[in-house]
């Protein structure tokens, strides 16, 4: 990754590249020097830095509705190159009230040949969401052939002049977290869940774990504080289980990509489902 790609002086940095066209809409000739194209309505943006080309190609951006849905517009990318320094993707619009979840969205040339044409959203770095300007950065090390921006509204409660039940049922489906509950622990409260609905079917165990992710035996160490393999949040942040990875994935929520975790067998039950959240909620305890 170019490390001045998320630097303040970001801006400066691509004004100084050697950019053939720098105007949105038609095709783009960059080259090895670097350069920027971008969508006609500047939505999307993308920086391809000195060195991630070893020859001279045409650029082009244009929006698209053939994809799945998306918080943000869809845009179709041309070509779809590996690229020898990862490029910056640039996303400019309405942001979800929900910040966290704003991602910017890909789906891949291997992924859309295959038919698995599903968003996933792309790494990204600290700092990544700007609220005051509107934007959503990420990074690539070969570009989409389609980019979007994922994201959600954060849930509101109308004001009805009545005390809310703090045991009430989030849109998850599972209990709202609970950190003054009874004290949990991973050792004996949650490892026994991955034992029975995620082990035995050969997904996250073994030499190989799917996404990397061994949840047998001692699995601690594998979770809290781990980033994820597929998007930005870690697995488990410990005290916040709306920014637990592993949390959304078991719930289904649908900001997180891909199958609602385990993908085999039984999903947890909204009694299991709250018991995670109150452990992370306590500081996710061994």
């Amino acid at each position: 990754m170019h490390e001045g790609g998320w630097r303040a002086g970001v801006r400066g940095a691509v004004l100084a590249v050697v950019c053939v066209g720098c105007q949105g809409g038609g095709a783009v000739a960059i080259g090895p020097a670097g350069g920027l194209v971008a969508s006609d309505d500047d939505t999307l943006t993308i920086v391809i830095w000195p060195g991630a080309l070893g020859s001279y190609m045409d650029f082009e951006i244009r929006p698209s509705t053939m994809p799945p849905d998306s918080f943000g517009s869809a845009y179709f990318v041309r070509p779809n190159v590996e690229l020898g320094v990862d490029a910056e993707i640039i996303y400019r619009g309405e942001l979800p009230s929900k910040l966290s979840s704003a991602k910017i969205g890909a789906i891949h040339s291997a992924d859309y040949a295959s038919g698995k044409a599903d968003w996933k959203a792309i790494p990204s770095e600290p700092g990544a969401v700007d609220e005051k300007e509107g934007t959503v950065r990420g990074h690539d090390d070969e570009l989409a052939v389609y980019y979007t921006l994922l994201g959600e509204e954060a849930d509101t409660v109308a004001d009805t002049g009545e005390d809310t039940d703090p045991s009430a049922t989030d849109s998850s489906g599972s209990d709202s977290a609970d950190p003054t509950g009874p004290p949990l622990s991973y050792a004996a409260d949650v490892q026994p869940l991955w034992d029975a609905h995620c082990l035995g079917t050969g997904c996250h165990e073994g030499a190989t774990p799917a996404q990397s992710l061994d949840l047998s035996g001692d699995s601690y160490a594998n979770v809290v504080g781990v980033p994820s393999t597929e998007a930005s949040p870690n697995l488990v942040e410990a005290g916040d289980p709306d920014a637990s990875y592993l949390v959304l994935k078991i719930e289904g929520d649908g900001s997180i990509l891909g199958n609602r975790m385990p993908s085999v067998g039984e999903p947890l039950t909204e009694d299991e489902l709250a018991l995670v959240r109150n452990w992370v909620a306590q500081g996710a305890p061994p």
